[in-house]
Parts: C-alpha cells; sequence; structure tokens
C-alpha cells in the first residue's frame, strides 16, 4: 500500500514537470503529460526490476540508454531538428545535471 502511495505521488510530479515543459514549448504535447509520465515510471520500474533480479547488471549503463531511448521522443518535433550535438545534447540531459552523480548507482 505505501509503496503504490509513492508511485503515485512520483507520478504526479513527473506529470507536473512535463506538464511545465509542455507550456515551455520543450516537451511534445501531443500525448499528455499524465501518458508521459506514467510511461517513463514504468519504463523506469522494469529497469529496476530487471536489476534487482540480475544485480551484476550495470544499473547506470541501463538507466542511460533508456534515457537515451526515452528522452529525444519527449522533444517536439522542431527542437530535435534544431538540437546541438554536444555530448549532454545527444541524450538531452542538461550539461550541469550530468554531473550530478548518484549514489544508487
Amino acid at each position: 500500500m505505501e509503496l503504490h502511495k509513492r508511485v503515485l505521488v512520483s507520478r504526479r510530479m513527473l506529470a507536473e514537470m512535463f506538464s511545465i515543459g509542455q507550456g515551455r514549448g520543450e516537451i511534445r504535447s501531443d500525448i499528455s503529460a499524465r501518458d508521459l509520465a506514467r510511461m517513463l515510471q514504468t519504463t523506469f520500474m522494469g529497469l529496476t526490476m530487471s536489476w534487482a533480479i540480475n544485480p551484476e547488471l550495470s544499473l547506470r549503463k541501463n538507466a542511460c540508454e533508456l534515457w537515451q531511448l526515452f528522452c529525444p521522443n519527449l522533444k517536439r518535433a522542431e527542437s530535435r531538428a534544431i538540437r546541438k550535438t554536444g555530448t549532454a545534447n545527444k541524450i538531452g540531459m542538461n550539461p550541469k545535471l550530468r554531473r550530478v552523480k548518484s549514489k544508487v548507482y
């Protein structure tokens, strides 16, 4: 029950972030912020479940690969065409955020 509550809270937070990005024109708006949040959360929950079953897999590497797959599809089509090709931008990450390291990985 507690896990379910936390899942819902984190999904609402993701949806709020996506909604802000949609309002700024940074995130695609043909899919609702709520649905984007659900898809992203479900994908990363699958990743953590896979890692829990097989902990010798690199959680960081697999999370980066999933983000590389997911992130470009969040952006508007126009922003994809004009995006710069720096390393951080290749995976759709703010360069300042790339420096943050999580203790989970």
